[in-house]
């Protein structure tokens, strides 16, 4: 089957595509300082292979795939991120998309995703970097049993930068994120285009007898819904070496 203008991979006759093409986000990708300094435009072409008959035949969409949804977690996840590399972001993303979009779309199941990444204005003249890549649900590319459950979170993806999880809250519950590397934290608590809320924090610095220390990050949201809900959770870590994850505390409160 030819995906994105002719790269050709293999796809079960079984499966329909979704596409979805040109999507742009602005955020902070790249290696170099004025990189790190300013916004880009960065580029989104995806094809997404699932079956799509029942979706078509009740035409109910909870059945298929949200454009809103997707778009949304995607933009959230390259905004807050501030990636260095196209692979990175690639990584992740393909990530979110196979382990991590049926936590808000429970009745939808990706079996594969082609991804193409660019970034038109890093070149000069009309040239620009791109990257596209492949991935299944069952590739073993795909990181599985590295990840693991914390306190409520399900890590669907972790490189020495960046993690990337899924939290269920429960109603009217307060749930406070912590950090204890130097790192920022942001949540998504809706994954549509009406009521989505941003939150972060970047972890405070000590002095102590001269030597600078870092305390713990603390981020605290509270899920006003009076039903269960799944919140997006990113950590970026400031230093490689420092990347330890987050923690979780559940605190319900009653009204």
């Amino acid at each position: 089957m030819d995906l994105l203008d002719g790269a050709s991979v293999t796809i079960s006759n079984d499966l329909d595509m979704i596409s979805v093409r040109d999507l742009s986000v602005r955020c902070f990708i790249g290696v170099y300082d004025s990189e790190r300094r300013h916004r880009q435009d960065l580029h989104i072409d995806i094809d997404l292979f699932l079956d799509t008959c029942h979706a078509a035949r009740t035409g109910d969409l909870s059945q298929s795939v949200d454009y809103a949804k997707l778009s949304q977690g995607l933009e959230f996840i390259l905004e807050h991120a501030h990636f260095e590399l196209l692979e990175t972001a690639a990584d992740a993303i393909c990530h979110f998309i196979l382990k991590g979009y049926n936590a808000f779309s429970p009745t939808v199941s990706i079996a594969a995703v082609t991804l193409r990444l660019r970034k038109p204005k890093a070149l000069p003249g009309f040239a620009y970097p791109a990257i596209t890549v492949h991935r299944s649900a069952e590739d073993k590319r795909l990181q599985t049993s590295l990840l693991e459950s914390q306190a409520g979170l399900r890590y669907i993806y972790r490189s020495s930068t960046h993690s990337l999880a899924v939290v269920e809250v429960s109603p009217l519950a307060c749930l406070s994120f912590c950090s204890n590397v130097d790192a920022s934290l942001a949540v998504l608590k809706d994954l549509t285009t009406k009521e989505t809320a941003l939150s972060s924090v970047f972890i405070e610095q000590f002095h102590i007898d001269g030597q600078t220390s870092f305390g713990k990050s603390r981020l605290e949201v509270k899920n006003h819904n009076p039903e269960q809900v799944s919140w997006l959770v990113l950590s970026r870590f400031s230093s490689p070496a420092e990347c330890g994850g987050v923690d979780c505390d559940f605190d319900l409160v009653f009204h």
